[in-house]
């Protein structure tokens, strides 16, 4: 039993590291600090090895430093991995459409993908690929993403947080006005590791 706690433990501790860095990469983004993006999802990477997620976001910043080829590669290599598949696919897009060449075939292929992923992704994909959009500028599909997903899990305190920074910088006064609601609501909803992601948002209004 306390062995079954212990690891209990582990994986809360976990999760919450995870939220934390994501939260200081959302940061980041938003900042368009885009080297320390790289920098901290490096450091962890050597700590905890093989996150996919923390890969995904690494690639997300060197791509937005102008790094083209190399973000196609690590995203290549990403889209079998379920947490970050859908993303890695509409990231590819975005990168194939900034080069200098378009390898139109190859986009082409990527949208019939993605057409398909967005229909089967579980949550914690379609988080990923709602931040991505979020922090390139496309907030319409960003906020279809996290609808999407809390159409079918309501509770998911991230998802509620995220649809509130959504809004909140979306440039639409009717959909700002909602922001609070959601950040209120993701609060209520539970986790203390979101208090780095919600902080920033309840400084706007308080």
């Amino acid at each position: 039993f306390s062995r079954i706690r212990f690891c209990s433990a582990k994986s809360e501790v976990r999760a919450t590291m995870a939220t934390d860095v994501q939260s200081l990469i959302n940061y980041y983004a938003r900042e368009k600090y885009y080297r320390h993006i790289q920098t901290v999802c490096s450091e962890v990477l050597r700590k905890r090895g093989g996150d996919p997620v923390l890969q995904f976001w690494r690639a997300f910043g060197v791509l937005m430093e102008g790094g083209i080829s190399e973000a196609i590669r690590d995203f290549e290599s990403l889209k079998g991995q379920q947490d970050v598949q859908l993303a890695s696919l509409v990231a590819l897009i975005y990168a194939h459409k900034k080069s200098r060449v378009v390898d139109s075939e190859a986009v082409n292929d990527l949208q019939n993908r993605v057409e398909v992923e967005e229909r089967t992704a579980p949550e914690r994909s379609l988080l990923q690929a709602a931040m991505f959009f979020w922090h390139i500028g496309e907030h319409k599909r960003a906020r279809e993403q996290v609808i999407q997903i809390l159409e079918v899990q309501p509770d998911y305190a991230q998802a509620t947080a995220l649809l509130g920074w959504i809004d909140l910088t979306s440039g639409r006064e009717s959909l700002e006005k909602k922001c609070q609601k959601y950040f209120d609501q993701a609060l209520s909803q539970g986790a203390p590791q979101l208090f780095l992601l919600l902080i920033e948002g309840h400084n706007v209004f308080h």
